[in-house]
C-alpha cells in the first residue's frame, strides 16, 4: 500500500503543468474582477439625489420659515434636491423629471399646534418604469408614513393632556408642542448615525480581496483533472492485490486535499509577512479557530472538485461541472455584485453552498470581524461527508460496471 501511495503522489505531481496554467488563469480572472470592481462599482453604487418639488402656500412668516427649514435639513442634503414651484406646475413636473412633490398648505404649522391638522400632500411621480425611480418612490412612501407617525403620536399625547388639564390647557398644550418640536430640531443629540454600505462591515477593497481569494481557492485544482482520469482495469487489478477500492479512492482524495492545503499555508505566510493585513489570522484568540475553519474549507473544496472530476466522463467535463457549480455559488453569494442587491432567496441558498461559505469565511478573516463557529464547521463537515462519500460511490460504481462486463 505504501508503494501505491508513492505512485499516486507522483501522478499528482505530473499534473503540475496543467495546475500552474489553470492557476494563472484564475489569478488573472480574480485580478480582472478586482480591477472592474474598483473602476465601475463606485459609480454604479453612487446614490443620486432625488429631485422633489416643494410648494409652500402662503406668504406669511411661518410659511417662509417652513420652506427654509425643509430646504436646509442637514439629514437630507445629500439625498434630496428640492425644487420650488407653484401649485399649477406640479402635475407637469411629475410627468417629466420629478420623483415626487410636497404641497404644504397655508397655516400647516399652526394647524398642527391647534389640532385642526391640515394635511400635507405628497404627490408621487408617474415614471416608475425603471428600477431607480421605483426604488425612489418606495423609499419616499416609507419616509412619508414614518413622518406621519412621528407627528401623530405626539399630537395625540398633547390633545389627551388638553382634556385632562382643567386650568389653562392652551399654555400646557403650547409647552408640549414646543417640547416635541424640540425633539425633532435637536434630534442629533437623541440618535446616533450609522453609516451603511453595500459591503457590510468591509470596505470595497477588503470585500473584493476576499472575493478574489475565494475564486482562487474554488478553482485551485481545476488543472489537475487528469489525476482522476480512467485507468482501465488497473483499479480492479490492484483490488486483487489486496488494495481495496475505497482505499484507492481515499488516497486520491487525501492527496488532493493536501494540494488544497497549500494555499492555506501561503495565506498564513502572506498574513505574517504582510504586517497583519489579515487580522483574524494574526489574532491570538482567533488564530486556532480561523485556521481550523480554513483547513476544513480547503478540504471541502478539494472533495468537491474531486467529486465532479469523478462524476464527469472526461477531465474537460469535470472542469465544466466544477466551473458551473462554483460560479453559481460565487455569484449568488455576492462574489461580483454585493448580496444586498440580490434576492434574499438566492443569497440564502448560495450562502450555504461551498462557494458562499468560503466567501464569507475569507471576508471575516480579511476584516478581522469573524464570528464563524460551530455552525459553520458543522455545515462544512456535512459538505465534506457528502462529496467524500459521493466520490467513493461514483468510483465504486464505475469499477462495479467493469466487473459485470
Amino acid at each position: 500500500m505504501g508503494q501505491y501511495i508513492k505512485i499516486e503522489t507522483k501522478r499528482l505531481l505530473h499534473t503540475l503543468p496543467g495546475f500552474l496554467s489553470s492557476l494563472l488563469s484564475t489569478v488573472l480572472l480574480a485580478l480582472l474582477i478586482l480591477f472592474l470592481a474598483g473602476d465601475f462599482l463606485p459609480e454604479v453604487l453612487e446614490v443620486k439625489p432625488f429631485r422633489i418639488g416643494l410648494c409652500v402656500e402662503g406668504s406669511d412668516m411661518m410659511s417662509d420659515y417652513v420652506k427654509n427649514y425643509v430646504q436646509q435639513m442637514e439629514s437630507t442634503e445629500d439625498l434630496v434636491e428640492f425644487q420650488e414651484m407653484e401649485r399649477g406646475e406640479i402635475e407637469k413636473a411629475l410627468q417629466e423629471e420629478l420623483t415626487a412633490c410636497i404641497l404644504i398648505p397655508e397655516r400647516t404649522a399652526q394647524s398642527i399646534m391647534d389640532g385642526t391638522n391640515i394635511p400635507i400632500q405628497v404627490f408621487m411621480g408617474a415614471g416608475v418604469d425603471n428600477a431607480e425611480r421605483y426604488l425612489q418612490k418606495r423609499l419616499l412612501t416609507l419616509l412619508t408614513e414614518c413622518g406621519a407617525v412621528m407627528i401623530d403620536v405626539p399630537q395625540a399625547e398633547t390633545l389627551l393632556l388638553y382634556e385632562m388639564q382643567v386650568e389653562d390647557p392652551q399654555e400646557l398644550g403650547m409647552t408640549l408642542d414646543l417640547f416635541h418640536f424640540g425633539l425633532v430640531t435637536d434630534r442629533e443629540n437623541w440618535f446616533e448615525k450609522e453609516m451603511l454600505n453595500a459591503f457590510g462591515s468591509a470596505g470595497l477593497k477588503e470585500y473584493y480581496l476576499a472575493a478574489g481569494l475565494s475564486l482562487v481557492l474554488l478553482f485551485w485544482g481545476l488543472g489537475c483533472g487528469s489525476f482522476f482520469r480512467e485507468q482501465g482495469n488497473l483499479p480492479l487489478l490492484l483490488e486483487r492485490r489486496r488494495i481495496p477500492l475505497f482505499f484507492q479512492q481515499g488516497v486520491k482524495q487525501a492527496l488532493f486535499i493536501g494540494l488544497y492545503l497549500a494555499p492555506v499555508l501561503l495565506l498564513a505566510a502572506a498574513a505574517n509577512v504582510g504586517g497583519g493585513r489579515i487580522p483574524a489570522l494574526l489574532s491570538t484568540a482567533d488564530m486556532g479557530k480561523m485556521m481550523f475553519l480554513l483547513l476544513l474549507c480547503s478540504a471541502m473544496l478539494a472533495l468537491q472538485c474531486s467529486f465532479f472530476f469523478q462524476l464527469a466522463p472526461t477531465a474537460a467535463g469535470g472542469i465544466v461541472c466544477n466551473g458551473i457549480w462554483a460560479l453559481t455559488g460565487f455569484f449568488g453569494a455576492g462574489g461580483v455584485l454585493p448580496s444586498v442587491f440580490l434576492p434574499k432567496t438566492v443569497t440564502g441558498v448560495c450562502g450555504s453552498l461551498p462557494a458562499g461559505i468560503c466567501m464569507e469565511l475569507l471576508l471575516q478573516m480579511v476584516t478581522g470581524k469573524g464570528n464563524a463557529g460551530g455552525k459553520t464547521a458543522g455545515i462544512i463537515l456535512l459538505w465534506c461527508l457528502l462529496f467524500g462519500l459521493g466520490g467513493q460511490l461514483v468510483f465504486y460504481r464505475k469499477q462495479w460496471s467493469k466487473k459485470r462486463k
